[in-house]
């Protein structure tokens, strides 16, 4: 076999693997909405990280990657992960609890747009013109969401906490990038997801009823499996070996397909409706995304 029909193989499977991680992601939407119908957020949070962090610890094993964390590095690895997945994930799922699913996955992706804004005073990257053009087209599909009074709820504290997940996300990434953090990115997801658990699941004790796990149906049961095994664990393994197999632009177009999935999927599965405001806002946030992504030197981040 030649090395360009490798190659041409290669390329072919990864972009099928990352077809996989946008379409699971973007499932996980409509998927944490079905399990807070069962679960308080604290609780199902806490579950699905700790789950989670057991089926990477399986994969850094299987993969024999190291778990070793430098002592220097355990204060990074603590507040990026706090930012990156704790925050991040706590607050869109208050979110979800306050807003329609679709509206919530929206304002989320405007992150790579906070993300630029941050990196100007903490990594000192220009703020170019085509950064604030994204941050400004997010901001303007977030205002169309927030006019929108059709629903049966004022969904403004939901899309708040959207907001505020996406620059949380944000804030841990540019951190992420700024402290160069020494450890595999198979590890570093394991010990995001452990550190992120443990809070989560010291609140959920202490703040809600207990669950009666036998109770619950078998559907959720299968719902809360899919979020842990391909959202949780397979999206961010296989995205470890994506952001470094493929081109910066092409690696983008995977999280390009998140948003478009999960206001699709929610529509689908959950009912909710596909309104102009939802569609026009959603054209807004993915051509910030893009304008952010597709044109960057660099790879975004999980």
């Amino acid at each position: 076999m030649s090395s360009a029909a490798a190659h041409e193989r290669v390329t072919a499977g990864s972009i099928a693997l990352l077809l996989l991680v946008g379409i699971s992601w973007g499932l996980n939407w409509p998927a944490v909405r079905v399990l807070l119908h069962d679960l308080p957020p604290w609780t199902l949070r806490g579950t699905s990280l700790l789950l989670g962090s057991l089926g990477m610890l399986t994969v850094c094993l299987v993969t024999g990657t190291s778990l070793r964390v430098p002592r220097r590095e355990i204060g990074a690895v603590v507040a990026t992960g706090l930012l990156t997945v704790f925050a991040f994930n706590i607050l869109i799922t208050f979110g979800q609890l306050n807003a329609p699913t679709a509206q919530v996955a929206i304002v989320a992706f405007t992150m790579p747009a906070w993300a630029a804004l941050l990196a100007r005073p903490i990594l000192g990257e220009p703020l170019t013109v085509r950064k604030l053009l994204a941050l400004a087209l997010g901001l303007t599909g977030l205002a169309l969401l927030l006019g929108d009074r059709s629903g049966p709820q004022d969904g403004s504290l939901g899309l708040g906490f959207g907001v505020l997940g996406a620059i949380a996300w944000a804030s841990g990434t540019v951190l992420t990038k700024k402290l160069r953090i020494d450890v595999p990115p198979l590890a570093l997801a394991f010990w995001w997801l452990l550190v992120s658990a443990i809070p989560a699941l010291l609140i959920g004790w202490t703040t809600e009823a207990g669950v009666a796990w036998s109770g619950l149906p078998l559907a959720t049961w299968g719902v809360l499996a899919f979020h842990v095994a391909l959202p949780m664990v397979f999206g961010y393994a296989a995205w470890s070996v994506l952001v470094r197999r493929l081109p910066a632009g092409t690696a983008a177009l995977g999280t390009l397909l998140v948003p478009v999935v999960g206001v699709t999927s929610a529509a689908l599965l959950l009912g909710e409706p596909m309104t102009w405001r939802n569609l026009s806002a959603l054209a807004l946030v993915l051509t910030g995304l893009a304008l952010v992504l597709l044109h960057s030197n660099t790879r975004p981040g999980t």
